[in-house]
């Protein structure tokens, strides 16, 4: 019988909420990178108004958060 799988612990911000990954160049990560840094925003801030730049080009919500 295998054994049941261990409840992972979630914050409180990720409850409810997906992973997303994407590969991209070593360049374009470090770009990334230094731009979180530059504006003091966090990597996962930034994607999420990639997000949500990416729904208006498409004419959806921007309801990424």
């Amino acid at each position: 019988m295998p054994k049941p799988k261990p409840k992972t612990v979630r914050a409180q911000t990720r409850i409810g909420k997906r992973v997303v990954s994407i590969y991209v160049s070593e360049e374009s990560w470090r770009e990334l990178r230094q731009l979180s840094l530059d504006t003091d925003t966090s990597a996962q801030a930034l994607g999420i108004e990639a997000l949500n730049l990416l729904f208006q080009r498409h004419q959806r919500e921007p309801i990424a958060s």
